[in-house]
């Protein structure tokens, strides 16, 4: 048996740098945190005795909102970063 490595160090040298870009990650937290405002507003709607379609539209547009708020932040601070 041989001590021969799988890949070969020039292989290794001159490969490119791998760089990673979590933009899906990125947009399914901005989503995710805009859907769990959305729903504690409705439930803190509902639990102060609001109607039920009145607080699930108020969620809905708090929803649009905040994701659209959010991914505003988002790009502002990729667009710093390049």
């Amino acid at each position: 048996m041989t001590d021969a490595p799988i890949e070969s160090e020039e292989y290794l040298l001159s490969s490119p740098a791998h760089t990673c870009n979590h933009r899906v990650y990125d947009v399914l937290l901005v989503a995710l945190t805009s859907l769990v405002v959305a729903l504690v507003t409705v439930t803190a709607l509902v639990v102060n005795s609001q109607p039920v379609m009145t607080s699930m539209a108020l969620g809905g547009s708090i929803l649009a909102f905040s994701f659209a708020a959010g991914m505003t932040a988002l790009s502002y601070i990729r667009k710093q970063d390049d």
